[in-house]
């Protein structure tokens, strides 16, 4: 890469760090709209997560009220909350 004349790098000057649980969360709402229901296998392996790291996920997101589980049992759904995938779109 040549660049010619100025050139320059603007930084802010505080970051704000983005924690793990936000991080996969930012990614759940890249793959799934508030109206779609998933399975935590679907989600899982769309999100490349090992299972303990996802079950650690979906634990925070429900006691963040970020994700409503449909429904139990072995086809537990989820659902993202739909106030909140809009709040944070914006």
């Amino acid at each position: 890469m040549k660049i010619s004349g100025e050139f320059a790098l603007i930084l802010p000057v505080e970051r704000e760090a983005i924690e793990g649980p936000k991080f996969v969360f930012g990614k759940l709402r890249r793959l799934y709209s508030p109206e779609m229901e998933f399975t935590a296998r679907e989600a899982r392996a769309r999100l490349d997560l090992p299972l303990t790291s996802f079950n650690r996920f979906v634990t925070w997101a429900l006691e963040e009220k970020l994700l409503t589980r449909i429904s139990g049992g072995a086809h537990t759904r989820y659902q993202l909350v739909a106030a909140v995938a809009h709040k944070q779109a914006a």
